[in-house]
């Protein structure tokens, strides 16, 4: 329990260190290695088999990139050939998104960070204005949602 704790606050403590040159990095990543990356750090999961709930293992060829379980009580089909299968970003942030992680993450970057116009951001990550004024508004929303669950406190001493 304690050295996950300490795994968390170690992920925290890199995302508040992230600079505009790690950004460029992580955009420069290969599309997979990137999702390793945001697994690594908690904001991709690797989904639960529906049939099972076993953890699903990685398949990445050419027709797929997700994720499926292996096990033959989970197969269907006449010879038992098909396999159960779940998308790379089931349940993320990304689930229903049509543009690239790495593209959403620079983007959040951008937004955090005040970087930039909307006019800017859209020349740099090469995508429609209105793309970007869609997103930094699904950031706003994630947000405001966040501190509604998880008010501030913003009293002093503990007054009764």
């Amino acid at each position: 329990m304690a050295l996950n704790v300490l795994r968390q606050r170690n992920r925290q403590q890199e995302l508040v260190d992230f600079s505009l040159k790690d950004v460029f990095e992580k955009f420069q990543m290969i599309h997979l290695q990137f999702q390793d990356w945001l697994r690594s750090m908690g904001l991709m999961s690797t989904p639960l088999c529906p049939s099972c709930q076993v953890s699903m293992t990685p398949r990445n060829d050419e027709h797929h990139s997700g994720w499926v379980c292996n096990r033959r009580s989970c197969s269907t089909g006449p010879t038992n050939e098909t396999e159960v299968y779940a998308s790379a970003r089931k349940g993320s942030f990304f689930d229903k998104s049509n543009l690239g992680e790495s593209t959403v993450f620079a983007l959040s970057y951008f937004w955090l960070h005040d970087m930039g116009n909307v006019k800017d951001k859209a020349y740099e990550i090469h995508m429609n204005p209105r793309t970007v004024v869609q997103w930094e508004k699904c950031f706003r929303d994630v947000c405001a949602e966040h501190f509604r669950r998880n008010p501030p406190i913003i009293a002093g001493l503990d007054v009764k």
